[in-house]
């Protein structure tokens, strides 16, 4: 196996310690503040369209609050607001109006006070049953899955035997509850060096309650990890990727791949295609939850990134229209 040169780890690790908690990029921590609101500014895009998707806005969001930042998923609402979790341990619930955010409540994911641990409160991934509004979220470094009954009440935590394996910190990073009931949850990635497939897990049911799962391996676009999932009306999945260039300031790109969960097999290859690239010029940052919004094709499509806390990222949030087609259809 072909490991990467000296230049290119030096490098990388410089890259990674500008992406970890608590290092000089870091803007200084400022005093609790949790009384402030939620700011939308749109920012220009000259692009109509990506791949396959119409391009509808981007907007930047800031807060002065404290639980502000670092979203890694994203669901949509049944009474059409968006909410996001937080490696914080937040939750960031979006008001929409007219298609735009126009106010934001920031509180500590299931009403619990936040702790200055990003081992357990790495919140990776959420996902929704929209006839009952419960949430579930994915916690990374534990390798838990929790279910909501919303974002403020205490969940019912589930540590599945299916995960007692995989890598502490590129563990569960996507996760989506199908509209039959079933879950799947994919890993970050591997211990590998030149890792391709990652670790997926479909669950028969509700994790929480206990539910078998079979094991397979997820396959993208090469050197994309996954972020976030989310379910399409005809069965399909939507899969968000996303990599960084070896650079300071790193730059970030994304893919999104749809893939169907009828070729979900044990221990085989789960493959999607690809139908979007998010690349300069169009704004990119660290884009890490997708949600859908819509019962039939077209739809409406969220991203958010997160901006890791750190001065040189921003939090986007943008809205995109997919009529179901693969590009050359």
């Amino acid at each position: 196996m072909k490991r990467p040169s000296l230049k290119k780890l030096i490098l990388l690790g410089l890259v990674a310690l500008a992406l970890a908690p608590g290092t000089w990029v870091r803007s200084p921590r400022p005093a609790a503040v949790l009384d402030a609101g939620l700011v939308a500014t749109r920012v220009p895009v000259d692009q109509s369209r990506i791949g396959a998707l119409e391009v509808r806005a981007v907007w930047k969001l800031s807060s002065r609050h404290s639980l502000f930042g670092g979203y890694s998923g994203l669901v949509a609402l049944p009474g059409g607001d968006l909410l996001s979790g937080s490696d914080k341990g937040a939750a960031l619930r979006i008001t929409l109006a007219d298609g735009a955010p126009v106010a934001g409540r920031m509180t500590p994911f299931g009403g619990q006070d936040p702790l200055d641990d990003k081992i357990s409160i790495d919140l990776e991934a959420l996902t929704i049953d929209p006839a009952s509004g419960r949430v579930w979220a994915a916690y990374e470094y534990l390798n838990t899955i929790v279910r909501y009954a919303d974002e403020v009440s205490a969940g019912d935590v589930a540590e599945p035997e299916a995960l007692e394996d995989w890598p502490a910190n590129k563990g569960p990073e996507a996760l989506v509850r199908l509209p039959d009931g079933r879950f799947i949850v994919l890993a970050e990635g591997s211990e590998a060096w030149d890792e391709q497939n990652r670790n997926g897990l479909l669950f028969e049911g509700d994790p929480v309650e206990g539910a078998k799962a079979t094991a397979f391996d997820f396959r993208g676009p090469a050197g994309f990890r996954p972020t976030d999932m989310a379910a399409l009306p005809d069965g399909r999945v939507l899969i968000l990727m996303r990599t960084y260039t070896f650079s300071l300031p790193p730059t970030f790109l994304a893919r999104l791949v749809v893939a169907d969960p009828a070729d979900i097999s044990e221990d085989g290859v789960w493959r999607g295609t690809e139908i979007a690239r998010f690349e300069p010029p169009l704004p990119t940052d660290n884009f890490e939850g997708l949600a859908v919004m819509g019962d039939s094709f077209p739809v409406t499509l969220w991203m958010i990134s997160d901006d890791n806390t750190a001065k040189f990222q921003n939090t986007l949030l943008m809205e995109l229209a997919w009529d179901g087609s693969l590009p050359g259809d």
